[in-house]
């Protein structure tokens, strides 16, 4: 079922965007970034064998969905710790303006790859597993001793409970209005992208729906 693997990669990318950034904190950003990246090459490839093959596609998601919360997270940890934390508003900016020219381009390439070129089922995976492959070279690159060391912002030994770092009048503004937003955020586009394809091939439930 469509829905089913898709809403799988949910359940792998919330536990991994909770803990992915405490967990770097506490081990160090390329120890949890780098076992990311090789996660999502791995999605690619259980997506690249899988497509006869149920439930290999729902462990593909579910991968997929561990690797790209752990990347989120971390990423944008790692580039605060490059920028510093004076800059955190603009180490911030630049983490969301990254993450959202990927959530562009990814779909726009993979489309136009599938679409246009000599194998839709082969081709985009393909392409991913071997820019997975340049990623984990650049980050051996660019990640000093310090991105593999842990105890990032005084965390030795503490728990690797997530901690949103507000106060108790914050916080209740937080469950009140941020989660509810960030849920809604993520369920509208993935009805969309789900639902409306299967309505798109069945004109006689558009007229229903409409």
């Amino acid at each position: 079922d469509v829905n089913a693997i898709f809403g799988v990669y949910a359940l792998g990318l919330a536990p991994s965007l909770l803990l992915g950034g405490p967990a770097s904190d506490r081990y160090g950003r390329l120890r949890v970034l780098v076992p990311s990246i090789v996660l999502a090459g791995a999605a690619s490839l259980l997506f690249l064998v899988g497509s006869d093959a149920a439930g290999l596609l729902y462990a593909a998601r579910f991968v997929q969905g561990l690797a790209s919360g752990a990347a989120f997270s971390v990423g944008s940890a790692w580039l605060q710790d490059i920028i510093g934390a004076d800059h955190a508003p603009a180490a911030a900016r630049r983490a969301s303006l990254a993450l959202n020219i990927g959530f562009c381009l990814g779909p726009l390439t993979s489309g136009l790859l599938a679409g246009y070129g000599p194998d839709p089922l082969t081709l985009p995976f393909v392409v991913h597993a071997v820019l997975v492959a340049l990623m984990l070279l650049v980050a051996g690159a660019i990640g000093g001793r310090a991105a593999w060391s842990g105890d990032h912002g005084g965390w030795r030994g503490a728990s690797l409970r997530p901690r949103t770092g507000l106060d108790r009048p914050a916080r209740r503004v937080f469950r009140r209005t941020l989660i509810p937003t960030a849920i809604c955020v993520y369920a509208f586009p993935s009805v969309t992208i789900t639902v409306l394809p299967l309505l798109i091939g069945h004109r006689d439930h558009i007229v229903v729906f409409l």
